[in-house]
């Protein structure tokens, strides 16, 4: 026999075979089907009777109802008008209230909680008896229930209202059991019929297609070998591409982390001003870059199309400054002034994800120094308070460049969209602004454009309700690098986390002062030694194995009493919801990455320093109100610093814009800085600050900056705009 003609043999008696087990297949359903429905009935009986028995229980609880109102009724009758019969009527009353509660218990015997309510429920029929049989006797010697003290006291009332109440709880439990036995009942009729009617309607189908299936073997057994080499050939291409993305991976981010990290180190070595400035240029650029490579290269973000945040305390004119440097050689040599411009409105620290939002700074004002071929690009950051905790923030990027041509706008944030199609433009991946509007709804904003062709564009990321952090800088300068734990009143302090370097670095922070310090690595250990050393503070993380930190503290708290120490949560989260359910439970709260002054902060509102002890003022820490309230510059001035601060604004400051010259520039930083220490203008000092360390390290581009936001800064600490 030839092999061709043996196959097709081969390949109809592997079909007939198949036939006939779809054959068996089906009858098999059609007898699992069968099964199935005697099971259902089985299933519908018990859910029939677990309702018939709720029904049962809910009309015992009504009669438990009316008893209860027997005995209120005689009770009272008695006690108004002294009628022996409404006495007798009470006390059998009485005897069938207990009958009846006595035949509900057994009803719930199946029901734990039913079972202690209606133990609490007995516990409340005793205490009316008491009070009936009390006040009975007392009306019966003083001949009236007016002179009766129990009656005028009203608590009768009470324990009606009590039993009232206890039997409302049952009887919505059996409600709530009896719509639950309802559904159930309903859903096994549902899933009954359903399931019948689809092993059957499958089992039909499955006999069909066993009838045909001979005859499209060949076809079907043809197609299959196609598919598996495909599929063999699709497996082999994505196992190779994992392969070299994780291979490309590691090549890449090894190299980039030995960048980052020794450019850390080189950063705690003593070197020259401007060499700091181009080192700090060379990190911000070399973490920015490496959060890109991150997401490019993790193949599972690649494939769950996300990126992640890493919510922290950003300052927020460090950041801008710090990305806007990246640009100022490109903006040089193109000879652009680029500038910035920072509202004094707008808060010292953020709390969000700087790399994620200085990508998003970066992606906006690499186009718009690449795109601006004459004039100047400039970052405008403005702000609009929303309460202690809250603020309105706008980016700004506006440039004197070329803008985008009205057919390019529609389609400007897709992806591998350019705005400019000159040759000498074709550089990029055409995603930058994709990036932007992406990364800006991830951060909890959006951003738009306008855009005038020939005119240049100005760009707007805007962020609503965005998070400031919980204490203000400026709240802070009492602490900063003096924020010395050795200041704190010595305590017994515990420190609870399940990870070995958290529990190291709070260690490390407490050890400077004379505590004593234990720790534990779980909720559970923490509650044993919380009770055995009766900690004066417990530093508690949230999540951890064993016992987490909600239930561990809850667990203190019962055990210790009224000698339960204060309690601070250390926790990662930036949920706002989960952050309100913190500040509920816990007596304090510190966000992760743990930052050395809001730890000392936090300690020092519950344990104290050595300074208040001694009734040393100052020492407290401020609060978040009156931080925010002070960080507005909003203070009275004395008429001569008013003088000259008026004077510095309006003769100096436009003097320096034009010359630049560094020494003046510098004596102009330090009268704001003298004036703004004498007159207690935290803002102010901060302003100057930052345009005396520009003069340092003798960045042009920033000292030009700041000078531009001068009139600003200075018309706020004035409380004048004009």
């Amino acid at each position: 026999m030839p092999p061709a003609r043996l196959n097709d043999g081969r390949r109809a008696r592997a079909s007939r075979r198949f036939q006939m087990l779809l054959l068996l297949l089906a009858g098999g359903l059609i007898a699992g089907g069968a099964y199935f429905s005697a099971n259902t009935i089985g299933k519908l009986r018990e859910s029939i009777d677990w309702v018939t028995h709720t029904q049962t229980v809910k009309q015992a609880i009504e009669e438990l109802y009316s008893g209860s109102h027997d005995v209120d009724t005689y009770g009272l009758r008695y006690l108004l008008e002294l009628d022996s019969e409404q006495l007798r009527a009470h006390a059998l009353a009485i005897e069938a209230l207990d009958e009846r509660a006595e035949h509900l218990r057994s009803l719930l015997a199946d029901n734990p909680e039913q079972l202690e309510r209606l133990r609490q429920l007995r516990i409340v029929f005793d205490a009316r008896s008491e009070w009936f049989r009390q006040a009975i006797g007392e009306t019966q010697d003083l001949g009236s229930a007016q002179r009766s003290p129990l009656v005028i006291a009203g608590q009768g009332a009470d324990l009606s209202a009590q039993v009232r109440y206890v039997l409302q709880q049952i009887e919505n439990e059996e409600n709530r059991l009896l719509l639950e036995r309802q559904r159930n009942l309903e859903n096994v009729l549902t899933q009954g019929s359903v399931t019948v009617l689809l092993l059957n309607g499958l089992a039909l189908v499955m006999a069909c297609v066993a009838l045909v299936l001979l005859r499209r073997g060949e076809r079907h057994a043809q197609i299959r070998r196609e598919v598996e080499v495909r599929a063999v050939e699709a497996e082999r291409s994505t196992r190779e591409k994992s392969e070299f993305l994780a291979s490309m991976s590691h090549e890449i981010r090894t190299p980039m982390n030995a960048v980052l990290g020794f450019s850390q180190l080189l950063s705690r070595t003593r070197i020259e001003p401007q060499a700091q400035e181009y080192l700090r240029a060379i990190r911000t650029s070399g973490e920015a870059l490496l959060a890109l490579i991150n997401d490019i290269l993790d193949l599972s973000k690649i494939e769950a199309g996300k990126l992640s945040l890493t919510p922290q305390s950003v300052e927020v004119r460090e950041l801008v400054d710090s990305t806007v440097g990246v640009f100022s050689e490109a903006a040089s040599s193109k000879g652009l002034a680029l500038r910035t411009r920072i509202s004094p409105d707008v808060p010292r620290t953020l709390t969000t994800d700087p790399h994620r939002l200085r990508q998003v700074l970066m992606n906006l004002l690499s186009n718009a120094v690449k795109y601006t071929d004459h004039g100047e690009v400039e970052l405008i950051v403005q702000s609009e308070r929303k309460g202690a905790h809250h603020a309105d923030l706008q980016f700004r990027v506006r440039d004197t460049g070329r803008g985008v041509p009205e057919a390019a706008r529609e389609a400007l944030f897709e992806p591998f969209h350019r705005a400019v199609s000159d040759e000498d433009q074709q550089t990029g991946s055409g995603l930058g602004l994709a990036i932007v509007r992406r990364l800006s709804r991830l951060l909890g904003g959006d951003v738009s454009f306008k855009s005038a062709s020939g005119r240049g564009s100005e760009f707007t990321v805007r962020f609503e309700e965005a998070r400031v952090d919980e204490q203000p800088t400026d709240a802070l300068n009492g602490f900063g690098e003096g924020a010395s734990f050795a200041r704190l009143t010595p305590s017994r302090i515990l420190i609870v986390d399940d990870v070995g370097w958290n529990r190291d670095l709070l260690r490390a922070f407490l050890s400077e002062g004379e505590h004593q310090i234990e720790v534990a690595c779980d909720g559970r250990e923490a509650v044993e030694k919380a009770c055995a050393m009766k900690p004066d503070l417990i530093l508690m993380d949230l999540r951890m194995p064993v016992l987490d930190g909600r239930e561990a503290t809850l667990r203190i708290r019962d055990a210790l009493g009224e000698q339960a120490p204060a309690v601070i949560a250390v926790s990662a989260s930036s949920m706002s919801r989960e952050e309100r359910a913190i500040g509920e439970l816990f007596d304090g709260y510190v966000r992760k990455p743990v930052a050395r002054e809001l730890l000392y902060a936090a300690l020092a509102e519950h344990l104290g320093t050595g300074e208040e002890q001694a009734g040393t003022a100052g020492t407290t820490p401020a609060d978040p109100d009156e931080v925010v309230g002070q960080s507005s510059d909003r203070v009275e001035l004395d008429e001569q610093a008013r003088a000259t601060l008026r004077a510095l604004r309006t003769e100096t400051l436009p003097r320096l814009q034009r010359t630049l010259r560094a020494g003046e520039v510098r004596r102009f930083a330090a009268a704001l800085t003298e004036l703004a220490e004498a007159q207690g203008l935290p803002d102010l000092n901060y302003y100057s600050e930052r345009l005396a360390a520009a003069v340092e390290r003798f960045d042009v581009g920033l000292m030009e900056s700041l000078l531009a936001q001068g009139d600003e800064h200075l018309g706020s600490a004035l409380g004048d705009d004009s």
